[in-house]
Parts: C-alpha cells; sequence; structure tokens
C-alpha cells in the first residue's frame, strides 16, 4: 500500500459520540432524566477542571436525590464511559424532556456548580447556557436556585 492509496474501510463502523448520546438519551423514563443530568453535570465539572472520585461522588448523591433512585459512582462512571460527553453534547441536554425534567437537569448542574460554596465563573457559563439551551424561564431558574440553597441549609443545619 503506497502513501497515496485511500485507508482502507472497514464493514463495520460505530457511530460517532453524537449520535451515540442521541440513542442513549433515547432511554425512557428515570434513566433519560438521569442521562440528560450526568451529561449537564459533567459539562460543570469540565468547566473549572478534572473529573475526579470527589466529583463522580457527588453526581451520584445529586442523581439520587434528584431523581428518586439509587445511584452509585460505579453507576455514573458506567454511563460516562459510554458516553463520553463533549460540550457539543450539552446541546442535545434536555432535549425530548418535559418542562420538569430539564428543571431537574438544571437543578443538578447548579447544585454540582456551587457544591463547594460559590460558584465560579465558568460554572455559572455552563449553568447559564444550559438553562438557555433547555428553555427553562427565569422564574423556573430562580426556583432551582431557591431549592438548591434550601438543600445546603438544611445539609448544614443537620
Amino acid at each position: 500500500m503506497s502513501p497515496t492509496d485511500p485507508a482502507p474501510r472497514s464493514r463495520f463502523s460505530l457511530p460517532s459520540l453524537p449520535s451515540l448520546f442521541r440513542v442513549f438519551r433515547r432511554t425512557p423514563g428515570p434513566e433519560q432524566l438521569a442521562l440528560h443530568a450526568v451529561v449537564a453535570m459533567s459539562q460543570v465539572v469540565i468547566a473549572t477542571g478534572r473529573m475526579d472520585d470527589a466529583a463522580v461522588q457527588q453526581i451520584a448523591a445529586i442523581l439520587t436525590r434528584l431523581t428518586g433512585r439509587e445511584y452509585g459512582p460505579t453507576q455514573v462512571m458506567e454511563m460516562l464511559q459510554k458516553l463520553n460527553p463533549t460540550a457539543e453534547d450539552l446541546a442535545q441536554v434536555g432535549q425530548d424532556l418535559p418542562e420538569r425534567d430539564r428543571e431537574i437537569v438544571l437543578e443538578a448542574a447548579l447544585q454540582l456548580a456551587v457544591a463547594k460554596g460559590e460558584i465560579r465563573p465558568p460554572e455559572y457559563e455552563v449553568v447559564s447556557d444550559l438553562a438557555l439551551r433547555m428553555q427553562v424561564g427565569a422564574e423556573a431558574f430562580r426556583r432551582a436556585v431557591r431549592n438548591v440553597s434550601a438543600h445546603f441549609q438544611a445539609m448544614r443545619a443537620a
């Protein structure tokens, strides 16, 4: 084979990551909500650092609290590895979700963004962009902020 010959084509092709995300995001029910929330929260983490064990544990705890289903760090890592979400995937977050589920996804991202006690500009940018893309209105955004604030106040009181 010479350097000018085209690369051989495989008989099998794998879907690109965005199309893989589209397949996974159509999973019905609570899994669909969890999937969207994981992608949103992963982008918050990536905005200010890298995904580490502490971030995965936080994502698992937030998913469990907001969806009412138990998610462990291993499940979250499996979801992240299957999806390998990118910033481009954020454009698809919230598609096909009802309004209340989009608000839950926003609340999950917001809760992770303020987990260290303050929200940094890159995290705020991701959360704001997410709210705009999912067409979450100002009142729903304020409600998510109130819910996250109430959750952190309850945790401090406990």
